[in-house]
């Protein structure tokens, strides 16, 4: 199953959620549990002029069923995603709808995004975040972290996160690996820096380990565009630090792009894009993102 949580409010998640599922099939819809608030499902669907009826236990959307748990109104970003997390198999995927920071919390305190919550909450660092869009898929040696720790922590992920993606079974057609390096030029060879030094070295431990798989790098990450291998379903792309890896990305693909983790049992994905507070309940929201991740989704299902 495919398990849906709501997200904070405000918030446009509810809507691009229902939104997309207008555009899918009864048989897809039907792969869907919706963790929400039934008075924001409510207040969603009242301005979405969408036909709806909500049930105990479902949602009637038009002519598609959805099912439903049903969370309390006190705190539903947290109760919604803990009452999934509750429920969720190695078989089954989580969505989880946009969040802001401040909604998120691990033994109260607060968490920068749903990859640190999930390290938190499942004791596991070893959690790598991954970026999927129409033309390409990246990943990220380091994420939500300030920019100064990333030279030492970055160099010491290299192997960790490749095997991550290495041994998954979502990676083991991709026959390319892409690796960016830190510095300008990725270093000149240690003119401007060592780490893109032990990059390198990462980089031959797993030509031996993995000599079926093909990676190149470090390659300037100015230029790693242009290299032959970097778009395609074959292929995937490691960048050292957050803003390195998204500017890229999301000038490539802006809002079509599936926010995924994977580390855990289960994979957890989300669309590429945040609240969008000012235009919650408007009914103006652009839910063309979170029908990829959907689709994306329900790929994994065999739909």
């Amino acid at each position: 199953m495919i398990f849906i949580t709501q997200g904070s409010d405000p918030s446009i998640g509810l809507e691009v959620f229902f939104k997309s599922c207008l555009c899918l099939s009864e048989n897809q819809v039907e792969k869907f549990v919706l963790f929400a608030s039934k008075s924001l499902v409510d207040k969603t669907l009242s301005n979405i002029n969408i036909p709806y009826t909500l049930n105990d236990d479902s949602i009637q959307l038009s002519n598609k069923k959805i099912s439903t748990s049903w969370v309390s109104d006190q705190n539903p970003t947290m109760s919604s995603l803990e009452m999934a997390l509750a429920s969720i198999t190695k078989k089954d995927t989580l969505c989880t709808l946009p969040s802001d920071k401040a909604s998120l919390s691990f033994n109260n305190k607060t968490c920068a995004g749903y990859t640190e919550y999930l390290r938190k909450r499942f004791n596991n660092d070893n959690l790598c975040m991954v970026f999927k869009g129409n033309k390409n898929t990246i990943g990220l040696l380091t994420d939500h972290i300030p920019l100064s720790n990333v030279p030492k922590l970055a160099t010491s992920l290299v192997l960790e996160k490749a095997e991550v993606i290495l041994n998954h079974d979502d990676f083991k057609e991709t026959k390319y690996f892409l690796f960016s390096g830190l510095n300008p030029h990725s270093g000149e060879n240690g003119i401007l820096g060592s780490e893109d030094t032990v990059i390198t070295e990462a980089i031959e431990k797993l030509k031996i380990k993995y000599p079926d798989k093909n990676f190149f790098g470090p390659i300037p990450s100015d230029t790693i565009w242009n290299n032959k291998h970097y778009y395609g379903e074959d292929s995937f792309t490691f960048f050292v630090y957050h803003d390195q890896g998204l500017g890229l990305f999301k000038s490539e693909n802006k809002f079509i792009g599936a926010n995924i983790t994977y580390g855990l049992d289960f994979v957890r994905m989300s669309v590429d894009h945040g609240t969008a507070p000012d235009i919650a309940y408007k009914n103006i929201a652009d839910y063309t993102g979170c029908l990829f991740v959907l689709k994306t989704a329900l790929k994994r299902e065999g739909l």
